[in-house]
């Protein structure tokens, strides 16, 4: 039932009453709109940084963001409408004498300024703009353009653009006005966008879980992260998601998955098939499949067994299933790959060249659909939309139609969740910026832990740089270098698995930072890149040493380790910025003292009723011949508790509870300026 009924019928009745009364004269024709509330900026051309923005909009929930010399346009015919107005709203930030933003026009003679935004109007307030002059009425070739010329932490925000015609349209013989077509959609089942929820948390593969993300969101259908607590506290429902897809494993082994720390309680794994048995649907990614078969434990949520004898390489597999296609499409299997044997209500959808079946569907227990896969679809190894560049070292930058894995993927979400298994339309691009390089390998000891790895990408890609998870083997092996990358990120997890996974490779991170390259730790990886820890009263000594000073932890009046909270951190520096007094989430980080033992710069303090308030908890400083930027920081402005920009669930939550946890500030803006203003050089 729709429950907007009521009011809808209400505001039809009252819409038909008052066009009645008014004067045919008074009504306005809107020729062309776009207030980007549907997350994209389709149908206009850009050039430079442009991106959607959620922090600075003239209407929820988005606006458009230009960057740097960001720049965007597009044509609109006013063919057969006259007294037309040009109309939009703006906003502009840290502009200097030398920066503005333009709003332009082209009438058929070249562009023309018609407003622009100056140093003195960059508070981040909406401004309306409009426009009317010669030109604009009855041509079908008009154009409108919004630019920046700026600094690279400069920027400009568009929103609710609007050509409105004040009369009626003449109809111009033989060439009838044709309205601006409204973009599509991303294609999925029904036209309906899916909520998906995807498990992030211990037990997941860290260093392919955001090429997971990044295809489902390519999709066009709504990511989120879920963690343990989200799963056992009742928030996995068919009221909230369609489908819940388990990754691959840490270590490509479903050992992770097996642990109570991870999902093999009975809570967890009931919550599960109270979600299936609901109708939602499952879909399981190697160790992900492995895990729910008949032979992987004890959730046996799939009759089938699984087999994990893979070799890490490409293959070609063949599709059997009508449902989802035909023909070969070549794909990716690590060594958590192998196959499965099918159950006696499953159906193969796809088989090997040994003709073992390597993906199937079924039921459970008549009402949820389940999808297994013993193939890294996600994986792109002649791409970087998927957010992942150590699978383009291991596929030798080749692999035939790649976005294909990511369709076939599509189609195993689309039959999970409505029983039709169409393809997908993927729609996905990268920031114009540098490559950054963003650690994401984490074993049994520790190391970038999953659950917060989708918000330091997207706070990356919001920054306006293209992340790209790398393991610590390819680090051991040399790629980490200045040609590859400008920047890496060492995040928050669990510093010892960090120290223990690079043993006698330290030295490839100090060489990075010391040939120029930019290196950002948060929480966890601020003390692995800190020469001494103490860690709840005890010292310890770590080796990478870029920070030869103290990295002291945890600030129990803040959080009680391991619980997480929001606390306020004071911003205020010279190079990054003065952002003022900040929200950030505090996860176990630590303060820093000993600054003078590497000259560092205190970039931001912590403010709060306690012990160390006005302790550092951000500092900057140069390593080597001062080329290489380092920036630590124990809090993590990765995280956007409240909100699903950052692809995570489980921060929206006080810890252990169902009580929102909402972050009145966008800690990105941080995030931004560290990068734009410090790293990246």
């Amino acid at each position: 039932m729709n429950k907007n009924l009521y009011p809808a019928v209400f505001l039809a009745l009252a819409g038909l009453m008052l066009s009645l009364v008014l004067p045919a004269a008074l009504a306005a024709e809107t020729i062309f709109s776009d207030n980007f509330d549907d997350g994209n900026y389709n149908g206009w051309s850009t050039s430079g940084d442009v991106s959607i923005n959620s922090q600075y909009k003239h209407s929820a929930p988005y606006s458009t963001r230009l960057k740097g010399n960001g720049t965007m346009w597009r044509a609109v015919s006013t063919q057969g409408y006259s007294n037309v107005t040009l109309e939009w709203w703006w906003a502009a930030g840290s502009l200097e004498s030398a920066d503005h933003c333009y709003a332009e026009v082209n009438t058929g003679s070249g562009w023309t300024v018609v407003d622009q935004l100056d140093d003195g109007e960059d508070n981040y307030t909406f401004r309306q703009g409009t426009w009317s002059g010669s030109g604009i009425n009855n041509n079908p070739n008009f154009q409108i353009r919004f630019r920046v010329t700026t600094a690279a932490a400069d920027y400009c925000f568009i929103d609710d653009v609007a050509i409105i015609s004040a009369d009626t349209p003449t109809p111009t013989p033989g060439n009838t006005p044709t309205p601006t077509a409204t973009p599509t959609p991303t294609s999925t089942p029904g036209g309906n966008v899916l909520d998906v929820a995807v498990f992030i948390s211990t037990g997941t593969n860290s260093d392919k879980i955001l090429a997971l993300m990044r295809a489902i969101k390519a999709m066009g259908h709504n990511v989120y992260g879920l963690g343990v607590n989200d799963i056992e506290l009742g928030r996995l429902t068919t009221n909230s998601f369609d489908v819940f897809v388990l990754g691959p494993g840490e270590e490509d082994n479903k050992a992770g998955y097996d642990s109570t720390d991870s999902l093999d309680t009975l809570a967890r794994k009931n919550a599960i098939k109270t979600f299936l048995n609901n109708g939602g649907g499952f879909v399981g990614i190697q160790a992900g499949a492995w895990w729910p078969s008949q032979n992987g434990g004890t959730f046996d949520i799939y009759q089938g067994n699984y087999y994990n004898t893979g070799t890490a390489g490409k293959y070609n597999i063949t599709i059997t299933d009508p449902a989802f296609g035909s023909g070969t499409q070549e794909a990716y299997m690590t060594s958590g790959g192998g196959y499965l044997t099918l159950s006696s209500t499953a159906t193969e959808v796809a088989r090997n060249s040994s003709n073992q079946t390597v993906i199937v569907r079924d039921t459970y227990n008549g009402k949820g659909r389940i999808v297994l896969t013993s193939f890294d679809l996600e994986l792109r190894g002649d791409s970087e939309l998927d957010w992942t560049i150590w699978d383009n070292w291991e596929m030798n930058n080749s692999h035939n139609n790649s976005e294909g894995c990511w369709k076939l993927l599509g189609r195993m979400i689309n039959w999970a969740a409505t029983g039709n298994a169409s393809e997908p339309t993927i729609n996905a691009s990268n920031p114009s910026g540098a490559r950054v390089a963003v650690y994401a390998t984490h074993d049994p000891n520790g190391g970038a832990w999953s659950g917060l790895l989708p918000g330091i990408f997207r706070s990356i890609e919001y920054a306006g740089y293209v992340p790209l998870a790398v393991r610590n083997t390819d680090i051991r092996n040399g790629k980490l270098t200045t040609s590859n990358f400008a920047a890496i990120t060492f995040g928050g997890g669990y510093a010892y698995g960090y120290k223990l996974q690079m043993q006698n490779y330290e030295y490839r991170i100090r060489d990075f930072a010391a040939n120029g390259g930019g290196v950002y730790g948060i929480c966890a990886g601020s003390f692995f890149l800190s020469n001494w820890i103490e860690w709840e009263g005890r010292n310890y000594d770590y080796w990478v040493d870029l920070f030869l000073g103290w990295d002291r932890g945890p600030l129990e009046d803040i959080a009680a380790w391991p619980a997480y909270g929001l606390t306020t951190t004071d911003i205020n520096d010279s190079v990054i910025g003065n952002l003022g007094s900040q929200t950030q989430m505090y996860y176990g980080g630590g303060y820093k003292t000993d600054l003078g033992a590497s000259n560092a710069t205190v970039v931001a303090t912590y403010n709060y009723s306690g012990n160390h308030s006005g302790t550092a908890n951000a500092i900057r400083f140069t390593y080597g011949s001062g080329n290489g930027h380092v920036l630590l920081i124990g809090t993590h402005p990765e995280s956007r508790s409240g909100s699903n920009e950052d692809w995570i669930m489980w921060d929206n939550y006080v810890e252990g509870s169902n009580d929102p946890l909402i972050n009145p500030d966008n800690p990105w803006t941080f995030v931004d300026a560290a990068f734009d203003n410090w790293l990246i050089q």
